[in-house]
């Protein structure tokens, strides 16, 4: 009698954790289904728009995720509510743009086609150098300076190394970040040529 009651009660306590678990679940897929879509984006890889757009529901931006997958490894993701696109640029190991082997003119220089921002209006590629220069390096500064004095004065509980490797870190980004700036700003000085 007793182990049966014992499983009655696991059973109960069993069903009464799980049934809370599941409808949170499916909270989470009704808040989708069902919802106005308000707006739509337009999403570019390197350049070329595909063919489904990314939607927006109650301020959620869903992207077309199979369209991303095959197209994106890694890179730059640019949102830009202004012209409602979000354009992503893929690079990479080597930090080359990935792209379709193009027929290159006389006229087109190498240096013209390696240069992942050339594609970008005049007011994307401010935004996008507005965002390296104030976002990112500027941080990256503040996080250099800040990690700098902490090394200057390592408390007891500090753990050095592991500064250190932050330190390595922030400054690979900051590299990183300088260059990509330089291309953006090479596009720049492109478009008003």
């Amino acid at each position: 009698m007793k182990k049966f009651v014992y499983m009655a009660s696991g059973m109960l306590l069993g069903i009464a954790l799980a049934l809370p678990l599941g409808s949170a679940f499916a909270d989470q897929i009704k808040s989708v289904v069902g919802t106005k879509i308000t707006g739509q984006y337009s999403v570019t890889v390197n350049g070329k728009e595909l063919a489904d757009p990314a939607i927006v529901a109650e301020g959620k931006s869903y992207a077309p995720v199979r369209s991303l997958v095959s197209a994106v490894g890694t890179g730059e993701i640019i949102v830009d509510n202004t012209e409602k696109t979000i354009d992503i640029t893929v690079e990479t190991e080597n930090d080359q743009p990935v792209s379709e082997p193009e027929v290159t003119t006389p006229e087109e220089t190498p240096e013209a086609t390696t240069n992942p921002y050339t594609y970008m209006t005049e007011e994307k590629l401010l935004s996008t150098k507005e965002l390296f220069e104030v976002v990112h390096l500027q941080r990256i500064d503040s996080k250099l300076a800040e990690y700098n004095q902490m090394l200057a004065n390592p408390e007891s509980w500090l753990d050095v190394e592991n500064i250190k490797g932050i330190v390595s870190t922030l400054e690979k980004q900051k590299v990183d970040y300088t260059e990509k700036l330089r291309l953006v700003n090479e596009a720049i000085a492109a478009l008003e040529e």
